[in-house]
């Protein structure tokens, strides 16, 4: 598409005061481009990597369709901690007028011209009041779902709710750095909120694909709804899964089975024409990204209690997972809550009772990084508040004299995150411990260089909402992730299938890739496969967990 000459001068001409900083926020040139040919249509998805200015672009929308067009009000819609960390801050930076809804008598407040932010979880809870707010408002409103990743899931009540009270509004801009996590289908949900199941999303797959219990050959068949538009609900999710991505990647299938984007030629056509895609280094112009994959040993002690955990799991269940009283459900939850504790003994051995060493070989290796970087800021980040507490031990033991920020979503309020900003960059050197998902957006830290991942997500797209959380727009200085993962474990497993589907989501983001050009991305320079374990189902129809060649569990 050529840029519009009347939308290139408003946006040259749009122009925000942050009192905050007391200085001017414009857009540049690439953001100019892009929402420049997002404005010339009513609906469409901005995949810009996380600290390249969405939030700039969806005020920008907004402003521009409450200015120039027919529309009454912009709705932001995103997590709490987007909507009051970020969203709630810059509006009222901006001088900007807005109405935050926290309760029903808040909808009563909205002026013409207001922006309108609301929580998921509140849109929820007052689904039918705002549904019939916007319905009496004629549809006359511009829609901002910021981090619309976040209704991936289409059976949540979250995304039931976004896509009942705003599949018929005037216009939609979605924003996300990854609009999938784990695998395509998960588009779907999104696709459905900006066309509302219209002739502006024809199925023109002609062949859709399914595996049959027990094969591993894929069974094609012809497309009943072939030049119809993908329908609504859990028919058009089924549907969309099968024209792309039959089978979803998991921890053990990483290789078994073909993970091929199918009819990749009619799903890029839908892409091409939805959303614009840039990473963060095409927004601001430089990479300064570098991640290292630092991989450790078991020490005697580490093996032997990961080697209970797989030959003797049966000794340990009982200490860390209860029985749901039905015998058939225990039996099938078994090889998940094994893979569970395997990942737990993965990111810090010394959380289960049965551990009989000293302090694990990879908590004193994150200690010894930590010591290196004696004159600079450190973030670890893990996922567990188990694991948490045992790395605050550990470190706090090792650096009395350097100060100690443990943060759980729990631990500390949004404010209380947000204030930790200014405490932390004062500190000089002080170390952040923290849980992953109580950093995942909004709460930003662009002073901070050396971040260490412990413990692994199952998806690059969560472990890169907090990892960006570091890498922002106005960052100058290189920035160094370190993962650190415990070689020859189930954490191979995990970062292979991290790699395998972040091929998947680069497809998404237009970008086509191999697994190798993805280990380069990520640092991946030892043999990880060789490292993987496999679940094997043997002639009685139970199922095994293998490790190369050796039969280690059953």
């Amino acid at each position: 598409m050529p840029e519009d000459p009347t939308i290139a001068k408003w946006l040259s001409d749009f122009c925000l005061w942050d009192s905050e900083n007391k200085e001017e926020i414009r857009l540049n040139d690439i953001q100019k481009h892009d929402m420049n040919l997002m404005l010339q249509k009513r609906y469409g998805l901005l995949q810009w990597e996380q600290g390249s200015g969405k939030t700039l672009a969806g005020i920008a929308a907004g402003k521009y369709r409450m200015e120039q067009g027919n529309i009454h009000h912009t709705w932001v819609v995103s997590t709490a901690i987007s909507i009051r960390n970020n969203w709630d801050v810059v509006l009222k930076n901006y001088g900007l007028s807005y109405v935050f809804v926290e309760r029903l008598k808040d909808l009563l407040k909205i002026k013409r011209g207001d922006f309108v932010l609301i929580t998921l979880n509140a849109l929820s809870k007052y689904r039918k009041q705002v549904k019939r707010w916007i319905r009496m408002h004629n549809q006359k409103i511009q829609l901002v779902f910021d981090e619309s990743d976040e209704m991936t899931n289409p059976g949540s009540v979250r995304a039931k709710a976004v896509l009942d009270c705003f599949r018929k509004c005037r216009a939609k801009l979605l924003t996300t750095g990854t609009s999938t996590r784990n695998n395509i289908s998960e588009f779907a949900p999104q696709l459905e909120l900006l066309y509302n199941n219209s002739v502006n999303m024809l199925s023109w797959c002609s062949t859709i694909y399914h595996y049959e219990r027990g094969e591993d050959d894929l069974s094609p068949k012809s497309n009943p709804y072939y030049g119809e538009p993908i329908p609504a609900y859990k028919k058009g999710y089924s549907l969309f899964t099968a024209s792309h991505l039959p089978e979803k990647i998991t921890v053990f299938g990483v290789g078994q089975r073909t993970q091929d984007i199918y009819n990749a030629e009619v799903l890029d056509e839908i892409l091409g024409k939805t959303v614009i895609t840039r990473t963060f280094e095409e927004i601001v112009g430089k990479d300064i990204r570098r991640i290292h994959q630092v991989p450790v040993s078991f020490s005697l002690p580490e093996r032997e209690v990961y080697q209970m955990a797989m030959e003797e799991f049966y000794k340990m269940r009982d200490n860390y997972f209860s029985s749901s009283g039905n015998a058939r459900k225990d039996a099938m939850m078994k090889l998940m809550q094994q893979i569970t504790l395997l990942l737990r003994i993965s990111a810090a051995p010394d959380t289960v009772n049965e551990y009989a060493g000293d302090t694990p070989v990879k908590i004193r290796k994150i200690v010894d990084m930590i010591g290196s970087f004696s004159d600079e800021i450190v973030v670890v980040g893990v996922r567990h508040k188990v694991v948490l507490a045992s790395f605050q031990k550990a470190i706090e033991e090792a650096y009395p004299d350097r100060k100690i920020f443990a943060v759980t979503g729990s631990s500390y309020t949004f404010a209380q995150r947000r204030a930790l900003q200014q405490t932390l960059k004062e500190s000089g050197n002080g170390i952040l411990l923290c849980t992953q998902q109580s950093l995942p957006s909004s709460v930003n830290f662009e002073f901070v260089n050396k971040v260490i991942i412990p413990e692994l997500h199952y998806n690059n797209a969560k472990m890169s909402q907090f990892y960006m959380r570091f890498i922002r727009y106005t960052s100058t200085a290189w920035k160094d992730i370190y993962f650190v993962t415990y070689g020859g474990s189930i954490e191979s497993n995990l970062m292979q299938m991290v790699l395998a589907k972040e091929k998947i989501n680069l497809f998404m983001k237009g970008q086509a890739a191999d697994l190798n050009e993805i280990y380069d991305r990520f640092g991946v320079d030892y043999d990880l496969l060789s490292m993987l374990m496999y679940r094997e189902q043997d002639e009685k129809g139970h199922f095994h967990i293998r490790w190369g060649q050796q039969k280690i569990a059953s």
